[in-house]
């Protein structure tokens, strides 16, 4: 068997993350193989998703990927799964623009095929939750909508009235959720609040009780069904098994944990060996480093003790001083600064690769998806290459010392203005990337790294 649905909403807060988070351990308590994935380029739900399946989550994200690269990772992915739940994001219909499908889960569901259940919360509705669910299953002719779960139901008199309603359009309801305190996952400035902090799994298992008493699982899978067999699945490059991996320390904890599953299988595939390591708690990289990778996350709010792990801290920059290639997303960025400033004005140090610091501000200093031009070569990127590329920080960048990498166009404003610090085989910027974007990102990393430890001999030692 192969299914797939899509899990959409009218807004965001509708009870999409709760109802998607439900429906994967409602799947996998009878026995199927669920795969996450969460549409766009939203890295905290997936922590939740991936927790409740207990595999990867994965991003598909239809601005990002080109609509090839966006199939394969979605293929690979359903190599040995039953059943796919992708979680949409904000409402169905909301994308890049306000004309178009464009970057929506809309777009996304018409790429792939699959059909769409859609959370309606109904909290104050009963008939007029009709008319809402209407207008969504006609306005777009090449998104199918195959039934509803209702949200924040408050009896099942309630349940009655809106299953009478939407039966009159056709739209049937397949389960409902009532509201329930236990089903609250708490938010800050980036969205929900991480996997790593908050028992997500506790949610889910909530979730599908109140699911496994009212939706018709058989039912809903028989909805999902492929009517025929996918076609053939694309595999990753082969990885160079006739030379050593190449030792890839990538930061993992708390304070960093923003990655996309694919890169990681991209700079695997390219000959990578991945080793995760704590900023927070290890007192040494990986034995063999030849390459760091500093994600994205929330390093503002572990300031003091970032600091506190000082030979952690020195060892990074001795190996970005000694050459080693060193890559870092916006929170990674913000670590490798000398200062990092939070939101209550206190100032920690941090590695010091480059001079200036990062401050925390009460509003987002950007948010969207961008189009990055290299102005010169990179790391990653060659003179002149663009890339597509999502951000969204908090904190602004007060520094000197280094030039800038790239110009970074916002996709929805047109401003365009200048970003990436870069020195030697070292590559900090806000901007995220998803190495699925570009073939070349993941091999110039891992080839970075190659020629490192091939000159190098040995990682350079930590100085306490």
């Amino acid at each position: 068997m192969r299914a797939g649905v899509v899990v959409a909403g009218t807004h965001s807060g509708c009870g999409k993350t709760l109802t998607t988070l439900g429906l994967i351990r409602a799947l996998g308590q009878r026995g199927l193989r669920v795969q996450p994935f969460k549409a766009g380029p939203d890295y905290l739900d997936t922590g939740h998703l991936s927790r409740a399946a207990g595999r990867p989550a994965r991003n598909l994200d239809s601005w990002l990927l080109s609509p090839e690269s966006l199939r394969e990772s979605y293929l690979r992915a359903m190599r040995d799964a039953d059943i796919a739940v992708v979680e949409g994001v904000m409402g169905m219909h909301d994308g890049r623009s306000g004309q178009g499908r464009a970057a929506s889960t809309a777009e996304i569901a018409a790429q792939l095929g699959l059909p769409v259940v859609l959370v309606l919360d109904v909290g104050g509705m009963a008939r007029s939750a009709a008319a809402l669910a209407r207008g969504y299953a006609t306005f777009d002719p090449d998104v199918r909508i195959v039934g509803v779960i209702l949200n924040k139901a408050g009896s099942p008199n309630h349940v009655r009235l809106v299953r009478d309603a939407l039966a009159e359009q056709g739209l049937p309801v397949l389960g409902w959720i009532p509201y329930d305190t236990a089903l609250i996952v708490p938010e800050r400035h980036l969205g929900l609040v991480s996997s790593a902090e908050v028992d997500s799994g506790r949610v889910a298992d909530v979730a599908a009780r109140h699911l496994e008493r009212s939706l018709d699982i058989d039912r809903l899978i028989d909805l999902t069904r492929s009517p025929s067999e996918v076609s053939p699945i694309p595999g990753l490059p082969p990885t160079r098994s006739s030379v050593p991996p190449v030792i890839l320390a990538v930061a993992r904890d708390e304070a960093f944990q923003f990655y996309y599953e694919d890169s990681l299988d991209l700079l695997r595939a390219a000959g990578a060996e991945i080793r995760f390591f704590s900023p927070l708690k290890d007192a040494a990289l990986p034995p063999g480093t030849q390459g760091i990778y500093l994600g994205g996350g929330y390093p503002e709010l572990y300031g003091p003790a970032l600091e506190s792990n000082a030979v952690l801290r020195r060892s990074i920059r001795d190996a970005a001083d000694g050459g080693m290639p060193v890559y870092a997303e916006c929170g990674g960025l913000m670590y490798l600064m000398e200062e990092m400033v939070d939101a209550q004005s206190r100032t920690s140090a941090m590695c010091g690769v480059f001079e200036g610091r990062t401050v925390m501000g009460p509003g987002r200093g950007a948010f969207g998806y961008c189009l990055v031009r290299a102005k010169r070569p990179t790391l990653l990127l060659p003179e002149g290459a663009e890339v597509r590329a999502h951000e969204y920080h908090f904190s602004t960048l007060k520094h000197t010392g280094a030039l800038f990498a790239y110009d970074v166009r916002n996709d929805l404003s047109g401003v365009t203005k200048s970003d990436g610090l870069a020195r030697d085989n070292v590559l900090a910027s806000y901007v995220h990337l998803h190495f699925a974007s570009a073939g070349f990102l993941a091999e110039r990393f891992v080839a970075t790294g190659r020629h490192f430890g091939s000159t190098s001999g040995a990682q350079p030692p930590a100085r306490s």
